[in-house]
């Protein structure tokens, strides 16, 4: 995706925007609202629960918008909830702890108030499993 994204902009003539690939839990290089945006898309649903708000309070640190995709909660009904409870199930134990951790808990909805953050555009996504969320 970071490559992909890097060639879209460069053939839109994008020179403003940088990409940054790296390690989440590793950005005290950058300074405060070193930029604009700064997303995550599906990872807080498969990280330990203790490293969910850390990741959110950083990237809040690094931007003052956020753009996060992940499932949203409480899951459809039917044959999508059970679907991504299979694809998640096959993660791996570990993984499939921490996304069950994540729907316990309510998904993205109390990670942001705990961080005192509002949604200022909610975008469903594949059949609303997902959600993009825009967040200041």
């Amino acid at each position: 995706m970071w490559d992909y994204g890097r060639r879209r902009a460069e053939a839109l003539g994008l020179k403003q925007i940088q990409f940054v690939q790296g390690d989440a839990t590793q950005l005290d290089t950058f300074r405060d609202d070193s930029f604009d945006y700064a997303s995550a898309t599906m990872v807080f649903h498969e990280l330990e629960r203790e490293k969910r708000l850390p990741l959110l309070k950083e990237m809040r640190r690094l931007a003052p918008t956020l753009i996060i995709v992940d499932y949203r909660v409480p899951f459809p009904t039917g044959f999508s909830g059970l679907f991504i409870r299979l694809i998640e199930g096959l993660a791996g134990r570990d993984h499939y702890r921490n996304f069950r951790s994540f729907v316990e808990l309510g998904g993205l909805a109390p990670l942001l108030m705990k961080q005192g953050l509002s949604v200022e555009e909610e975008l469903p996504l594949h059949g609303s499993s997902l959600h993009l969320l825009r967040v200041g």
